[in-house]
Formats: structure tokens, sequence, C-alpha cells
């Protein structure tokens, strides 16, 4: 028997069943979505209520606070924001040997982090360390807020580095350091809100001995550290460097999800804790495999 007619019936009739199914799926109406708060001035502490209209697929919601914010969902940068260091030091010890540690900045480092010095020797280092204030001897000294918008990154990451450094002295002591705390943060003039953009824990430190093996960078999630020595200790070099660093890039902005596909949210309530006007936003979602249509629901609500 020939097959061959049979074939060519049943192949026009597939293809007609696989664009009627395509066509079927990709009929995705837009969502009837509408919200309600229960009041839109409320102090501290309060609570929103929130009364929804219709049955999305998905419903998301953005508070309007830092970080949650509808209209940065896709920002990842803040191009014309303002970086600022911060760090507090210890100096544990009563030494007598000045200018023993430098807090230093590189855009132009390998970013290899060997012990043969040739990878931070021909890195070409800003020398933060006048803009700082240290320790000379009293805990948690804040070095003040640095700025560093004036080190041109032109879109490359950046690594900060603390160096210290001790001569071989018969009558001057070297001191012990401690590094207490580090924080990056990026300030937004759009929007007069500080982000942070890494601390002492998230900086991913190295750390890098290339004189005097006895004195060496410990180093923590609450502390950087490094002993001292006393009169005679041969001359000492070591740093510790972060990872590279992206100080105008910010995490895009997050909600919530309210509502998902199988199940039924007819209502929402949210705590605002501090005081400020809030765009309040959610994003009611119809979806499937192929098709994705929302609607967006804006409000003001003011904390006082």
């Amino acid at each position: 028997m020939n097959m061959k007619p049979i074939v060519l019936i049943i192949l026009p009739i597939l293809s007609l069943l696989c664009a009627c199914n395509k066509n079927d799926i990709s009929k995705v109406p837009a969502p009837s979505f509408g919200v309600a708060a229960d009041k839109v001035s409320i102090k501290a502490g309060d609570t929103v209520n929130f009364t929804f209209r219709g049955n999305p697929d998905f419903i998301t919601f953005y508070s309007g606070e830092i970080g949650h914010k509808y209209a940065n969902i896709s920002r990842t940068s803040i191009p014309g924001g303002k970086p600022t260091l911060q760090f507090s030091t210890f100096a544990s010890t009563v030494g007598t040997q000045a200018g023993s540690l430098q807090i230093l900045a590189t855009t132009d480092f390998s970013g290899v982090y060997d012990t043969l010095n040739n990878s931070i020797r021909t890195a070409t280092w800003v020398d933060l360390t006048g803009r700082a204030v240290l320790s000379t001897g009293a805990d948690n000294t804040s070095s003040g807020l640095i700025d560093i918008s004036d080190i041109d990154t032109s879109g490359k990451t950046i690594w900060f580095a603390f160096r210290k450094h001790d001569d071989n002295s018969s009558t001057l002591n070297p001191w012990a350091w401690t590094i207490r705390s580090f924080t990056v943060n990026l300030y937004s003039p759009s929007d007069t809100l500080t982000y942070p953009i890494t601390n002492l824990a998230g900086a991913g430190w190295y750390a890098i001995d290339l004189l005097n093996p006895t004195y060496k960078w410990t180093i923590t999630s609450t502390a950087l550290s490094i002993g001292g020595g006393g009169l005679n200790t041969p001359e000492n070099e070591d740093w510790v460097i972060t990872n590279p660093l992206n100080i105008y890039s910010v995490s895009p902005d997050v909600g919530v999800a309210v509502k998902t596909i199988d199940a039924l949210a007819p209502s929402y309530s949210y705590i605002f804790t501090a005081p400020g006007v809030y765009t309040i936003t959610f994003v009611a979602v119809n979806q499937n495999v192929n098709t994705r249509k929302q609607v967006v629901r804006e409000m003001t609500v003011t904390v006082q």
C-alpha cells in the first residue's frame, strides 16, 4: 500500500493544530485589577491595609522604601553618584614609628594577589591616608567620611588596600594595627539617598606578606589586624587588599510577591516603620510561557 497520500494529508492537519494551539496559548488577557488603601496618612508603626479588586495571576508589592522602589527595578548603577569611604582604626600599642599605616586605592591592579610584589608594585596607587584620621591609641577612631569621587574609575573596578610598613629601628617601636570597620557607600543626588556598596565583611580581603613573615594581617568578618613588634624588629611590609569593586554599581530594587497563580489574595497589609512619603506600587500580571501582560497601580502614603 502506498502511504504517501495519507502522510500528505496528516502533515497539514498537524500544522494547523499546532498553529491553533499556539494562538490559544498566546491569548492572555490584560489583568483586571484595582487596589484601595484604608488610609494613606499614618504614623510610623501603623499598618496600611490594601484591598484588591480582580484576580490576576501574580501581584508584586513595592513599598517605595530604599531598595523597594518600582522606578528602580532596572537600575544597576548611579553614574552621577558620589562614592565615600569610611573606616575605623585602633593603634593598640604605643608605637613611635610615624606613618606606618596607609589606606590606598587603585584602578589598575592586575588582581593577582601574590607575594612576589610585582603586581602590587606595578599598580598605580592613590594614597588616601592624608584624608583620614588614624588612631593614636584610642580604639574605634573614625577616619571621617572620605570623598573618593575624584578617583577616575571610568567604568573600571577599584581595589582598596591597607599597607603596613615598619622600619628596623633600635629607637622607634612599630605600631600594632586593627581595622574595626570599613564601608563604601554611594550617595545619589537624584533621590538624596545613600546606598551601601560594601563593608568590612563583604569586601573580600586578601593578605599579602612581603617582608618579615612574623607579622601578617589576620582577616575575620569583624576586623583586620596585624602585630607590631619591638625595638630592632626586622623591617616589615604587609598589604591587605579588597576584591575588585564597582563603586557606582547598585542592585536593582525588588518587590515582594503578594500573590501567585495558585493562590487567592483579596488583600495585603504592610507596616511602615520610618517617617516619609512613599510611592506604593502594585504590579499585577497575567502570564503564560509565551506572553506576559501587566498593569501597574500606584498611590502615595505619608508616614509621620
